[in-house]
């Protein structure tokens, strides 16, 4: 069996592409704040005067 001129040149094209496709995704991925694949949201971290009835380390959302 025969391999057609080019075949191998489209297969390397089309890998090539693909990986920069990759490549743009998880780059706006990283960009937009996920930082990990199926990651979601984000950390804050902050003092307070006042924080009666929570425990350190203890996790807060916000309503």
């Amino acid at each position: 069996m025969r391999v057609r001129p080019g075949t191998m040149t489209n297969l390397a094209l089309l890998a090539g592409f693909a990986a920069v496709c990759l490549g743009g995704i998880a780059y706006l991925a990283v960009n937009i704040g996920l930082r990990y694949p199926g990651e979601s949201g984000y950390q804050l971290n902050a003092v307070f005067k006042d924080a009666s009835g929570v425990v350190p380390q203890d996790e807060v959302r916000i309503a």
